[in-house]
Protein backbone atom coordinates (compact mmCIF):
# COMPACT_ATOMS: atom_id res chain seq x y z
CA UNK A 1 0.00 0.00 0.00
CA UNK A 2 2.89 2.18 0.81
CA UNK A 3 3.86 2.66 -3.10
CA UNK A 4 0.50 3.72 -3.82
CA UNK A 5 -0.18 5.90 -0.89
CA UNK A 6 3.66 8.10 -0.70
CA UNK A 7 3.07 9.35 -4.30
CA UNK A 8 -0.30 10.76 -2.88
CA UNK A 9 1.38 12.08 -0.22
CA UNK A 10 4.13 13.80 -2.67
CA UNK A 11 1.24 15.51 -4.64
CA UNK A 12 -0.36 16.71 -1.59
CA UNK A 13 3.14 18.33 0.19
CA UNK A 14 3.67 19.76 -3.00
CA UNK A 15 0.20 21.40 -3.75
CA UNK A 16 0.34 22.74 0.15
CA UNK A 17 3.66 24.34 -0.11
CA UNK A 18 3.15 25.16 -3.52
CA UNK A 19 -0.34 26.98 -2.32
CA UNK A 20 1.97 28.40 1.05
CA UNK A 21 5.06 30.03 -1.01
CA UNK A 22 2.29 31.45 -4.10
CA UNK A 23 0.41 33.61 -1.05
CA UNK A 24 3.67 34.54 0.36
CA UNK A 25 4.73 35.55 -3.24
CA UNK A 26 1.40 37.91 -3.32
CA UNK A 27 2.20 39.13 -0.12
CA UNK A 28 6.01 40.18 -0.65
CA UNK A 29 4.72 41.71 -3.97
CA UNK A 30 1.83 44.05 -1.86
CA UNK A 31 4.03 45.04 0.69
CA UNK A 32 8.01 45.00 -0.53
CA UNK A 33 8.93 45.69 3.14
CA UNK A 34 6.95 43.28 5.70
CA UNK A 35 10.14 40.91 6.35
CA UNK A 36 8.09 37.85 7.65
CA UNK A 37 6.83 36.12 3.99
CA UNK A 38 10.24 36.27 2.91
CA UNK A 39 11.33 34.78 6.08
CA UNK A 40 8.86 32.37 5.88
CA UNK A 41 9.63 31.25 1.92
CA UNK A 42 13.00 30.62 2.97
CA UNK A 43 11.64 27.81 5.90
CA UNK A 44 9.91 26.56 2.99
CA UNK A 45 12.39 26.18 0.46
CA UNK A 46 14.53 24.55 3.29
CA UNK A 47 11.26 22.35 4.17
CA UNK A 48 11.07 21.55 0.54
CA UNK A 49 15.10 21.20 -0.69
CA UNK A 50 15.20 18.58 3.03
CA UNK A 51 12.04 16.62 2.24
CA UNK A 52 12.16 15.55 -1.22
CA UNK A 53 14.84 13.09 -1.24
CA UNK A 54 13.77 11.81 2.35
CA UNK A 55 10.57 11.28 0.66
CA UNK A 56 12.08 9.89 -2.68
CA UNK A 57 13.99 7.48 -0.76
CA UNK A 58 10.63 6.15 1.00
CA UNK A 59 8.76 5.80 -2.49
CA UNK A 60 12.14 3.75 -3.32
CA UNK A 61 12.01 1.51 -0.49
CA UNK A 62 8.40 0.52 -0.45
CA UNK A 63 8.47 -0.28 -3.87
CA UNK A 64 11.61 -2.30 -3.40
CA UNK A 65 9.53 -4.42 -0.23
CA UNK A 66 6.37 -4.39 -2.69
CA UNK A 67 8.55 -6.49 -5.26
CA UNK A 68 10.66 -8.48 -2.78
CA UNK A 69 7.92 -9.54 -0.65
CA UNK A 70 5.09 -9.66 -3.40
CA UNK A 71 3.69 -13.28 -1.85
CA UNK A 72 3.39 -11.77 1.41
CA UNK A 73 1.49 -8.72 0.32
CA UNK A 74 -0.91 -10.89 -1.94
CA UNK A 75 -2.06 -12.90 0.73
Amino acid sequence: MAPVFLPLQNFGFAYLYGSLAMQNIRFLLVDPGDVFPAVLLIFLAVVVVISIPRIARQVRHARRYANQNDALIAG
